[in-house]
């Protein structure tokens, strides 16, 4: 059989040309630019990430006390009260302290 004949000495063929096509219109170097933005906004990430932890950990309280304080407004409501004969504990169990 001859060689231009052979499915995959054409698929060769195509990928080659493939290939030469990516580097001509600097695929490398589009892929290296794009991998060393993505390097540096990682960078920026891990070196704020402490700031950012401890305002986590602030927004986490507060959200923590408003949820306690709401909770308790519930509990105080005379339907909530009456609901159940727990005198409470069913629906609103006694934990103070934030996750």
């Amino acid at each position: 059989m001859h060689i231009f004949a052979d499915a995959e000495f054409w698929v060769v063929v195509a990928f080659v040309i493939f290939v030469g096509v990516l580097f001509k219109v600097g695929a490398p170097r589009m892929i290296a630019d794009a991998l060393d933005t993505r390097a540096a906004r990682i960078k920026t990430e891990l070196d704020t990430a402490p700031a950012n932890a401890n305002r986590r950990k602030a927004e986490l309280e507060r959200l923590w006390k408003l949820m306690m304080a709401r909770r308790q407004a519930l509990a105080a409501h005379p339907v909530f009260r009456n609901l159940d004969e727990t005198g409470g504990q069913l629906l609103f169990p006694r934990s103070s302290s934030p996750p």
